[in-house]
C-alpha cells in the first residue's frame, strides 16, 4: 500500500479518499495541518499506486488494509476522516475497531449502503477498470497521458479533476 506520511509529531490524522480518488486528493489538507498533526494519506486498494488485486472492494477489505497499515506504522489511534467511498471505510473501521479511532469526520457519503451486496464470485470479476478499460495503457510518458486524457475529457473542470 502506498501512503504519504508527513511525519510529524502531534496528533495522527488518517485520510481515506473517494472513489476516483487517491492519497494526493488530500495535497491541501497535508499543507494546511502538515506541520501540527502527523497526517497519513494512503492510496487505497485499487487506487494509484497502491496493489490493484482482484477483490469485491468492499468498506470491509479495505478497512482491513487500513488497520493493516496502522498496525504496520504502530500507530495506536488516529483521527480518520473520509471522504465519499473512504467515508464508507471509515465509519466501518470506527464501528468495528473503535480503539483505533479517537475521532471520526466523515464528507460527502450517506448512512445508507449499496442496495444488494455484490454475490459475484471473485474468479468471475474481471481484473480491469471499467473507466480505463480502453484506454492506450500503458503511457509512454506522463505527456502521452495527459494528451491522451484531455482528448477524452468532456470538458475543461473533467480533464483538471
Amino acid at each position: 500500500m502506498f501512503y504519504f506520511d508527513t511525519k510529524t509529531q502531534g496528533p495522527t490524522i488518517l485520510c481515506l479518499h473517494g472513489m476516483y480518488g487517491r492519497a494526493e486528493t488530500w495535497a491541501d489538507f497535508i499543507e494546511n495541518y502538515g506541520k501540527q498533526y502527523r497526517i497519513i494519506a494512503p492510496d487505497q486498494r485499487g487506487h494509484g499506486l497502491s496493489s490493484k488485486p482482484i477483490s469485491k472492494y468492499t468498506v470491509e477489505e479495505m478497512a482491513e488494509d487500513i488497520i493493516e497499515l496502522l498496525d504496520f506504522l504502530n500507530i495506536d489511534s488516529v483521527i480518520l476522516v473520509g471522504h465519499s467511498m473512504g467515508g464508507g471505510v471509515a465509519g466501518y473501521l470506527s464501528a468495528v475497531y473503535p480503539k483505533y479511532v479517537t475521532a471520526l469526520a466523515i464528507l460527502d457519503k450517506s448512512a445508507s449502503g449499496p442496495d444488494k451486496q455484490n454475490t459475484m464470485p471473485l474468479d468471475q470479476i474481471s481484473a480491469g477498470d471499467p473507466l480505463t478499460k480502453d484506454w492506450p495503457l500503458p503511457f509512454s510518458s506522463l505527456s502521452e497521458a495527459m494528451n491522451f486524457i484531455q482528448q477524452s475529457a468532456n470538458s475543461n473542470l473533467e480533464y483538471q479533476y
